[in-house]
């Protein structure tokens, strides 16, 4: 039994290479099999502080994603996530280990590989994400928040910030913006006079809060990877059946634990941290 915790845990980590690898497979070459395309460059950078609580498991979580805009598309991801792909970009691919990679994947040890792509030109976003071992990708058109705009002002982030609240899938958002003439946000939040540098929920379960703003010119890259076609609405099902009861999905695959006899091992139902931001 003891195995199939173990087995279990690794299936549902995001950080497989987070484990160290021993023996001959620690001294061998990763083999980069994805192309990794340059799509624009950064005007800037907006890092963000994302708190978000579970209130069936009481716990709250903490972790940083980072907002880079370009002249065409904005990028917004993991901060950990693009830490580990600027230093990976500044070494040479070739002789990357298997051990070099996985101590940098503990190192910028990311909470979620989830990337959201805006596409100005085409008003479009397309939202980049991972259930289990899948990769799953959809495009929507540029969400409309219908906001309603207030007179109300605050500081966040050394900056003069306007209040705007709305309604969307499920949530009623409050958030504050700035003069600073970018009309996107956090997450997929956008269609402001300002670059969004807070936003809370009404329920004070998932909050964004600016941290640094900075002027950066870098490429913005896309790895070429094989991402299966979906739906927001197939894949945020999918996502929640996952979280949910991880153990149903792990054993209907390839990775199911199996006895010494060849037979399937039974996972128990086990619920993962989960609270999505779109609701419906």
């Amino acid at each position: 039994m003891k195995n199939v915790f173990i087995i279990f845990f690794l299936c549902i980590s995001h950080f497989a290479f987070a484990q160290i690898p021993k023996g001959e497979i620690a001294n061998r070459i990763v083999k980069w099999t994805a192309k990794t395309d340059t799509i624009d460059t950064s005007n800037f950078e907006c890092i963000y502080q994302l708190n978000v609580t579970d209130p069936i498991k009481a716990e709250t979580r903490q972790s940083y994603g980072i907002l880079i805009s370009g002249s065409r598309y904005s990028m917004f991801k993991d901060y950990n996530c693009y830490r580990l792909d600027s230093v990976i970009n500044t070494m040479d691919k070739t002789k990357i280990t298997y051990l070099e990679y996985s101590k940098l994947s503990g190192k910028y040890r990311n909470e979620t590989t989830d990337i959201i792509l805006r596409d100005r030109q085409n008003a479009e976003i397309t939202f980049y994400g991972r259930v289990f071992i899948d990769k799953y990708k959809y495009k929507e058109p540029q969400p409309d928040f219908n906001w309603q705009l207030s007179d109300e002002t605050k500081t966040v982030c050394g900056t003069l910030c306007h209040k705007a609240t709305c309604s969307f899938r499920g949530r009623d958002w409050t958030v504050w913006y700035s003069d600073i003439p970018v009309s996107e946000g956090p997450w997929k939040f956008g269609g402001l006079p300002g670059l969004i540098l807070e936003a809370e929920d009404s329920t004070k379960e998932i909050m964004f809060t600016a941290l640094s703003l900075r002027k950066m010119q870098r490429p913005i890259t896309m790895e070429n990877l094989d991402y299966f076609n979906t739906t927001r609405e197939k894949y945020n099902k999918a996502l929640a059946d996952f979280k949910t009861d991880p153990g149903k999905t792990i054993s209907s695959s390839e990775l199911a634990p199996k006895d010494s006899n060849g037979n399937k091992i039974a996972i128990p139902k086990r619920r993962m941290f989960f609270n999505p931001i779109e609701k419906e």
